[in-house]
């Protein structure tokens, strides 16, 4: 039987001290056409190429103007720089800092992000993955929350967090909502480093688990953790927030 692919971990106690990473540089592009033409253009496109023997880590992504509609493009390429950014220095890593809590900051290949893949690839058992969804309101003003539920269940959108909100009509957030909220993509959402405004619910069996897997901000990483760390970011504990799966 072919072995589970081992992935890169890096542990960290909850008490001081650095997770050292590369300096980071991130270039971004705006998915413009480049108008201009002869030596200049050449000299500037080897110059890049160049640019990745100085030591620095680098990133650079396109954004298309015309996907996202109906959302600030500046906004949302600010967000794709910060998460962007090495492990060591992303809102994540110092957001579990600041909470003290003991964790561990999983390396995975990002074809792989989906909780059930990266479980059956990495060998972790998905009942103790948590999967984080943002929920928005359907009529009146428009409202969030994000909602921590079990691999193993579905979040209950329609009856427990309805009643929760305090909303008439609820449904999963779009793709373009989720990255212009939190600048995060399918497969990385993570309970940490939210904006400070948005309610986070987790559903009690979360809670009763002895440790957690949590998306990483970006889906080339995954941190485990102690379920401590949502009584630390003062999210509330919902009974039931999650269904289990109906018998086939």
């Amino acid at each position: 039987m072919k072995g589970r692919e081992r992935s890169r971990v890096k542990k960290y106690d909850g008490t001081e001290g650095d997770l050292k990473d590369p300096p980071l540089q991130v270039q971004v592009a705006l998915s413009m056409p480049d108008v201009r033409q002869g030596k200049a253009a050449r000299q500037d496109r080897n110059s890049r190429k160049n640019s990745q023997s100085d030591g620095y880590s680098h990133h650079r992504f396109q954004l298309g103007i015309n996907t996202l509609p109906n959302i600030s493009i500046h906004k949302i390429a600010a967000k794709c720089i910060m998460w962007l950014m090495t492990p060591s220095d992303s809102p994540v890593v110092a957001a579990l800092k600041s909470l003290g809590v003991a964790f561990e900051l999983i390396d995975i290949d990002p074809a792989f992000a989906d909780t059930t893949a990266f479980c059956e690839k990495y060998g972790y058992p998905v009942d103790q993955s948590a999967n984080t969804i943002l929920v928005a309101s359907k009529r009146g003003p428009k409202q969030y929350a994000a909602c921590v539920v079990l691999a193993t269940h579905f979040l209950d959108v329609n009856k427990r967090v309805r009643k929760v909100m305090g909303v008439s009509r609820a449904s999963f957030a779009s793709a373009e909502e989720m990255m212009e909220l939190t600048g995060m993509q399918v497969g990385g959402v993570t309970p940490l480093a939210l904006p400070p405004d948005l309610p986070l619910y987790v559903d009690d069996r979360v809670m009763r688990c002895e440790w957690i897997i949590l998306g990483g901000g970006g889906r080339a990483l995954k941190v485990k953790t102690s379920p401590e760390v949502f009584t630390k970011l003062g999210a509330k504990t919902v009974e039931g927030l999650g269904m289990e799966p109906k018998a086939k």
